[in-house]
């Protein structure tokens, strides 16, 4: 695992994790001033676990990704409900705008890597935190999204 001494505890890590099979998830959203990243572990032995991957945001300051994780198979969702388009831009008199978005990794047995696959930005927009909870099963994606004028929002994907 990752070694404790290394870890903030405002880094949040171990707020959000997921496990599927072999592999567990664990989202640290307050990395790096709520950037965020997420470990990738893969059981190797009966109690190993090893971490085989670092998840990095590409949203950028404060978008806490890894706020949120769900896993089934090759895929991971990582929700950034933080993410702030056009951070230093106003609306109206509003600066904090946190729209939210939804990473889609998958994983590539041949060069043991995961990439981000998709993006999936809020449909419902402004303050909406699009990705404070995701949820994977078999191929479907179910988002949340509780943000502005506290109106609950979700959405239903299909991953092919």
């Amino acid at each position: 695992m990752k070694s404790l001494s290394s870890v903030s505890r405002l880094d949040y890590l171990g707020r959000s994790v997921a496990l599927y099979g072999n592999t567990a998830v664990i989202g640290a959203y307050g990395y790096e001033n709520s950037v965020g990243q997420v470990y990738v572990y893969t059981r190797t032995g009966e109690a190993v676990w090893t971490l085989t991957a670092t998840l990095r945001s590409i949203t950028g300051f404060n978008s806490q990704f890894g706020y949120s994780l769900a896993i089934y198979n090759s895929t991971i969702a990582v929700g950034a409900p933080g993410y702030r388009p056009g951070l230093f831009e106003k609306i109206g008199n509003q600066t904090d705008n946190n729209d939210g978005k939804v990473h889609l990794f998958n994983y590539n047995s041949v060069s043991n890597t995961w990439t981000v696959n998709q993006t999936l930005d809020s449909p419902a927009g402004y303050n909406s935190y699009f990705g404070v909870a995701v949820k994977l099963s078999y191929y479907r994606l179910v988002i949340g999204a509780d943000g502005y004028r506290k109106l609950l929002t979700l959405r239903c994907y299909l991953l092919h």
